[in-house]
């Protein structure tokens, strides 16, 4: 890498410390998130990218927007991970420390039984989760629901638009990087995760289609995939990058490093020898991810700053509006007595019935409605 890895992770730092005082919610964030159809493959590019191991089954995996923080800290001998979702301070508590990756999956298990309640398949809130580990590319990722067309018997009506609402979130700021999983399986025109990739960025100036289950492909159609993945199809300023996907009944007994090996035998084929080294393969994606995000943070950094110190400005003029801060019982004391004190000209001009005084002036020739007076005097 040309960047020294204390240059990477300074600038990471920055927008986590950012996320840390909740200006998510008054500020455009740059970030990453990954979107795709139900079944694309995405929660294996997530896992792949992570070495963590989620929930996996051939239904609804991502139920909720899951942000996933990479640290690189050369201290560590091993990997360390902590959870929170905001407002949730029992939950915070509990996985402060979560020792992967024996425990990893009953994070994810809890924060669904937390956040999927009264039978919603689907949760607004978010998780975030920390890895801390010698080896991680620094990155922020956030891993979105997939997309469904239809729902089932048992499924809200409204479920589709409401995962759309929540990927529309994050993929409708300009300052997040669309990561778009096509499954190769399926023909590139037809996915759900670049037709909405392309409505909110339509020139593809932010968006980095990943192209999984690359080895199952039918024969014949290899040729195609490949001028896809070289950007001569639809054209995207960041290009494409590929991944071989685990098959559904490898991923229990797969380790990473495995599953690396198994990929490099797909991409070592003759098929793929067109496609860059830089773009296929889990270990290239990871690092190419980490160094767009750190090109597009640090594009971004200066402006972030200038509206963060417009916000902060405003704050303390509100803050002076208020004036000084009453920090004491005696400070209370003092200012309730300087009000009384403040008063006590006009309520003596009351009890002296002086309609010349100039706080009574002010009022004496304002006419009393009819409903204010009392009916005695009517």
């Amino acid at each position: 890498m040309l960047r020294s890895d204390s240059a990477y992770q300074g600038v990471m730092d920055k927008i986590s410390k950012i996320q840390a005082y909740g200006l998510t919610h008054k500020l455009s964030i740059p970030t990453m998130a990954i979107i795709g159809d139900q079944s694309s493959g995405k929660s294996s590019v997530l896992e792949a990218i992570t070495k963590l191991s989620f929930p996996r089954n051939k239904g609804m995996c991502t139920r909720f927007a899951t942000q996933v923080t990479l640290r690189r800290d050369h201290t560590l001998q091993g990997d360390v991970v902590s959870a929170r979702i905001e407002g949730k301070p029992d939950f915070n508590e509990r996985f402060i420390i979560v020792k992967p990756p024996a425990t990893f999956q009953s994070v994810i298990e809890e924060a669904v039984a937390l956040l999927c309640t009264d039978g919603r398949p689907i949760s607004e809130e978010v998780l975030e989760i920390t890895v801390s580990g010698p080896t991680h590319p620094p990155l922020i990722i956030v891993d979105l629901p997939g997309f469904v067309r239809i729902t089932l018997d048992n499924e809200a009506p409204d479920l589709p638009d409401t995962i759309r609402r929540i990927n529309q979130k994050y993929i409708q700021n300009p300052r997040t990087i669309i990561l778009a999983v096509v499954n190769a399986e399926n023909d590139v025109n037809t996915s759900a995760a670049l037709a909405e990739a392309n409505q909110n960025d339509p020139g593809g100036e932010r968006t980095i289609p990943i192209v999984t289950k690359i080895d199952r492909i039918e024969n014949g159609l290899h040729t195609d995939w490949v001028e896809v993945l070289n950007n001569r199809r639809k054209f995207m300023r960041l290009g494409y990058l590929t991944m071989r996907n685990a098959a559904f009944e490898e991923k229990s007994s797969m380790s990473w490093d495995q599953a690396r090996e198994e990929e490099d035998k797909v991409f070592s084929s003759e098929l793929w020898s067109g496609v860059d080294s830089s773009r296929k393969g889990r270990e290239a994606v990871r690092m190419r991810l980490s160094n767009v995000l750190y090109e597009h943070i640090s594009k971004e950094l200066p402006a972030l700053k200038r509206e963060i110190d417009t916000a902060v400005e405003k704050s303390k003029a509100e803050l002076e509006a208020m004036g000084a801060p009453i920090l004491t019982n005696e400070g209370a004391r003092d200012k309730l007595f300087q009000a009384s004190m403040l008063l006590q000209p006009q309520v003596g001009a009351f009890l002296r019935a002086d309609y010349d005084y100039h706080y009574i002036a002010t009022f004496k020739d304002v006419p009393i409605p009819e409903s204010d007076l009392d009916p005695l005097f009517v």
